[in-house]
């Protein structure tokens, strides 16, 4: 084989070689991008309605113990502000492993919901963990989501309202579903926002 053909044969891999990675490279971006967007809608993306959800008249709240045992809040472990937009909460005095509940009505799901985007606004601390649950429910009062949206403290602070997302799935057979903001024992912490987006794509 000349010096010719092996140069020549060289280049051909080198040239292969380099196809070969930028299509990976390319790839992964799009799986990548492809992620994100199935993780977090586009805020591009017109929503078929968004249900501002943060009403006292259509919460419940109540306080579970270790054992789950339910009871009423008690008067000094929560308060709505004077325009009644906020729900603050102080847990300060609940013994350990039990949580305040600020438990939401039931509302109907759009028909033709593909995906709902729920959203929090808060400040505040605690020395445990908060969560915001969603539930929902087919026709027949089967549960057929069941998840939550966990709050990253390290975001958390008493200054500042910081706003947490997630969006689920939503099965085509859920009719209604249930929103439930979780205070652990040993928070302070004022809600200000509850917002859930429907998508029907």
């Amino acid at each position: 084989m000349g010096e010719h053909e092996q140069g020549g044969m060289l280049r051909n891999v080198v040239v292969l070689g380099l196809i070969a990675l930028i299509a990976s490279v390319i790839m992964a971006l799009v799986l990548s991008l492809r992620n994100k967007m199935v993780d977090h809608v586009d805020e591009a993306t017109p929503p078929t309605i968004i249900t501002n959800l943060l009403e006292p008249e259509d919460f419940y709240l109540q306080i579970h113990d270790a054992n789950n045992n339910k009871r009423p809040v008690p008067k000094e472990a929560y308060y709505w502000d004077k325009d009644q937009t906020s729900l603050h909460w102080n847990t300060t005095m609940l013994p350990n492993k039990s949580w305040a509940q600020g438990l939401l009505k039931r509302f109907d799901v759009p028909a033709g919901t593909k995906r709902l985007k729920l959203e929090v606004t808060l400040k505040g601390h605690t020395s445990t963990y908060v969560n915001t649950w969603v539930g929902g429910d087919d026709a027949d009062g089967n549960r057929v989501l069941h998840d939550y949206m966990p709050i990253d403290l390290n975001r958390l602070n008493d200054d500042t309202y910081e706003s947490f997302s997630k969006t689920f799935t939503v099965d085509p057979t859920m009719k209604n579903f249930q929103l439930s903001l979780e205070t652990r024992e040993g928070a302070v912490l004022e809600y200000k926002n509850a917002n859930v987006t429907f998508y029907n794509h």
